[in-house]
């Protein structure tokens, strides 16, 4: 990487009236002119002569006969800054990591929605109220908490007999699950026939999620997943990405076949 490029990219982005021009253009497909611009963000045209002239020099936005226009970079750069802008994105991911191998993901992550909760009691109550709302699909796994989960199914009796479910383990949580007593307060909840059981070797982040709803737990830095912390996702885009990032965990894994499954269950 040049990196004396994308220092002089950093400072670009180092101006509100650069970003401020960057999201005008934006709400603007056609482009915009100069006047245009000026008047938009009520700047003087000597000052912001300059300001267009850096964007475009580091290609962050295009001129073509006198309009300026959106491109590629454009956007990138706006989710770049939307994510830094964060509040709950900046002070959580500060302690936590996203180690997911897949890069298109990890990309797709910048330009989601979410809301930060921050104790695992609202958390309870908020997936409380999303199931009695009435779920067609559900899905979990990953490096999940046998105990936690155990404590939460006494806690609240899911009726999801009804629901499709995907369930991803590691071979660790496997052995953990395998070693429980109750294992009868997941059958009151859960239909064996309508459940599906994928095992993965490893994996470092928990995912919840439904057709409106989601929940993705993070590891610390130190790499031990955090379960007092999740982000939030409710609107259709991030909930779909939530998705396939649990359809391309389940697909480093395998499936269990049905005896296999009665085998966990009993």
């Amino acid at each position: 990487m040049e990196f004396t490029a994308l220092e002089n990219q950093f400072k670009v982005l180092a101006s509100e009236t650069r970003l401020r021009i960057v999201d005008a253009l934006l709400q603007n497909n056609t482009g915009l002119r100069f006047s245009e611009i000026a008047k938009a963000l009520d700047i003087y045209p000597s000052t912001l002569e300059d300001h267009l002239k850096k964007l475009v020099d580091v290609g962050f936005i295009s001129r073509k006969d006198g309009i300026y226009l959106c491109n590629v970079n454009t956007e990138r750069v706006y989710k770049l800054a939307k994510v830094l802008s964060d509040d709950c994105g900046y002070t959580y991911f500060t302690t936590h990591s996203l180690s997911v191998d897949d890069e298109s993901l990890k990309e797709r992550f910048l330009s989601l929605k979410y809301d930060g909760v921050f104790d695992l009691l609202s958390l309870m109550n908020k997936v409380r109220t999303i199931v009695d709302s009435g779920l067609t699909i559900a899905k979990a796994g990953g490096a999940l908490d046998i105990q936690l989960e155990v404590s939460f199914f006494e806690f609240y009796q899911m009726d999801l007999k009804d629901t499709n479910i995907e369930v991803l383990f590691t071979k660790s949580i496997l052995d953990d699950f395998m070693k429980i007593e109750n294992k009868e307060i997941f059958f009151k909840g859960f239909d064996p026939n309508r459940t599906r059981l994928y095992i993965i070797d490893d994996c470092n982040i928990a995912i919840l999620a439904s057709e409106s709803f989601g929940a993705l737990f993070l590891p610390v830095l130190e790499g031990k997943v955090d379960f007092t912390q999740a982000l939030l996702f409710s609107d259709q885009t991030s909930v779909d990405w939530l998705h396939d990032l649990f359809d391309f965990l389940k697909s480093q894994g395998e499936e269990l076949s049905s005896k296999e499954m009665r085998n966990v269950w009993k």
